[in-house]
């Protein structure tokens, strides 16, 4: 009788050999040789001082960032990998059954109530209507339902960065079982990120020590079990704490040069940049048909677009356009020294044809701009967009082609309402402090051919331009919520910097055209 052959040893779900790499803007190397090596079942914690680069390697093994260069080999499947982000950055916009049936919908799973429900009380959400906010929940709670959002992926590899970062002791506790328990019996491989001991007492396998860019293993626990006894846990907890004291070295590296304080506004109007926008605009219009597939998320952001950048703006365009346009028939009539009939019936309403595009792009980029700029800053910043990426949905089909659109209908909801506005003020300003009976005759503000040819091709034009800058802005990374700020400001001189330059170039055309 044949002894049978040894199993073969289990294809590890992450392997990491030699990585090098330097943040941009800095000299130091951050990291000068790591090697690991995570198989099924298996959770690695690493654990290290301040700055050393924990949640970088996340962003390495994820291409979160496009602007990194590194030297070695990743191994990582990235299709059947979740990331775990600190903040959990939970869709806001949607709710707890929002968040998971989003995911189960672009996995083709059962999405229904029923499904729901599993996938909530697999992480103990599931005495929360599914109706709920996801933005009400706790901070633990938020962690919890990231967990159940990534399991609707159905991954073989779970990356979890600071899960317990702010949480309180019992949190700690309920968090840490919760992802021995998710790991171990579903046979998945992990990597947590923490500097929490009691954590990394109740979920390592094995724990490192990231320090001067290296990995050093400091602990390992051979043959673990599924579950740990109160007992057990408390052993783990003194061995790490005798391990780690005074190991947590912060990283201090050499940085160049900061950017000057004027160095943002510089690349927003650098001339280069019109191709960056209108890269992002073509990606906009090519994102579309797949879009359009997933209608319902489709349309539910779109309809969140269109509701900010137009419907809610309605009544600011509806006061702005009247009082505008009152005070701008008020002008011209001041200004002529012919009486009030003759001006106008020599002027008409042409004026305010001219004046809509114009206006309306600057009114529109500081209102509705701002307002999608910010929406889309914050959920960068809260890396809302990260979360996409790593659950397999394109923020460009999800976000960008529908808030593209939204803002070019917008726009021209906007324009019209703005003019119609314009319009009334002008002829209840005729009626009232005019005296005319009949305003009609004199307002009529398509008169001159060119002007209105030139606002009707102005109109979608600065359209294309607000949704193209808007959305471009709005999805670039933010590390901080001064940047989100900073977006906000930049969208609004683009738009206007665009718009003024080509209101110069169609007074050029009009004035070689003559009047027509």
């Amino acid at each position: 009788m044949t002894d049978a052959p040894p199993p073969e040893p289990s294809k590890p779900l992450l392997e990491v050999s030699a990585l090098r790499f330097t943040l941009p803007g800095q000299k130091t190397p951050l990291f000068e040789g790591i090697d690991l090596r995570v198989d099924p079942g298996e959770t690695v914690v690493i654990m290290g001082g301040s700055g050393t680069g924990k949640s970088t390697l996340a962003e390495l093994l994820f291409g979160l960032r496009t602007d990194f260069c590194y030297e070695g080999d990743l191994r990582l499947d990235r299709d059947r990998a979740a990331l775990l982000l600190q903040t959990g950055a939970v869709f806001e916009h949607l709710s707890i059954g929002g968040n998971l049936s989003l995911v189960l919908r672009r996995f083709g799973k059962p999405h229904d109530a029923e499904a729901i429900e599993q996938a909530l009380a697999q992480v103990k959400l599931d005495h929360h209507p599914p109706g709920r906010r996801a933005d009400t929940l706790s901070g633990g709670e938020q962690r919890r339902l990231a967990l159940a959002r990534a399991l609707c992926a159905d991954p073989d590899f779970l990356f979890f960065d600071e899960p317990s970062a702010g949480l309180d002791l019992d949190n700690v506790v309920q968090q840490g079982r919760l992802i021995r328990g998710v790991v171990r019996q579903g046979d998945k491989g992990s990597v947590v990120v923490t500097h929490d001991s009691l954590l990394t007492a109740l979920v390592a396998d094995r724990v490192l020590l990231l320090t001067d860019g290296r990995l050093e293993e400091l602990v390992a626990w051979p043959d673990s079990p599924d579950k740990l006894s109160a007992d057990e846990e408390r052993q783990r907890l003194k061995t790490l704490d005798r391990e780690v004291l005074g190991r947590f070295k912060p990283r201090v590296g050499e940085h160049t040069a900061a950017p000057g304080p004027l160095s943002h506004l510089g690349n927003a109007l650098n001339p280069l940049a019109v191709g960056d926008y209108a890269r992002e605009g073509l990606r906009a219009l090519g994102s579309l048909p797949g879009s359009v597939r997933h209608l319902g998320d489709f349309v539910s952001i779109f309809w969140r677009s269109f509701r900010l950048a137009g419907l809610g703006g309605v009544p600011f365009f509806t006061l702005i356009g009247a009082i505008l346009g009152a005070t701008f028939i008020m002008i011209i009539l001041g200004a002529s020294i012919l009486p009030a009939r003759i001006t106008l019936d020599k002027v008409q309403a042409v004026p305010l044809t001219a004046i809509t595009a114009p206006l309306v792009g600057f009114l529109f980029a500081a209102r509705s701009g701002s307002a999608l700029a910010s929406w889309l800053g914050g959920m960068t910043y809260s890396r809302q967009v990260d979360a996409l990426r790593t659950l397999a949905i394109s923020p460009d089909k999800y976000l960008r082609a529908p808030v593209w659109l939204g803002m070019v209908l917008a726009y021209a909801l906007s324009s019209v309402v703005f003019f119609c506005a314009m319009w009334v003020g002008a002829y209840v300003l005729c009626r009232v402090k005019v005296g005319i009976g009949d305003p009609l005759p004199y307002l009529k503000p398509f008169g001159n051919t060119q002007i209105t040819t030139q606002a009707l091709m102005k109109i979608p034009l600065y359209a294309v331009v607000a949704a193209t800058v808007t959305t471009h802005i709005g999805l670039l990374p933010k590390p901080t919520s001064e940047s989100v700020a900073r977006g906000i400001t930049r969208v609004i001189i683009v738009c206007s910097v665009v718009v003024a330059l080509t209101e110069l170039m169609f007074a050029g055309l009009l004035a070689l055209g003559g009047g027509g």
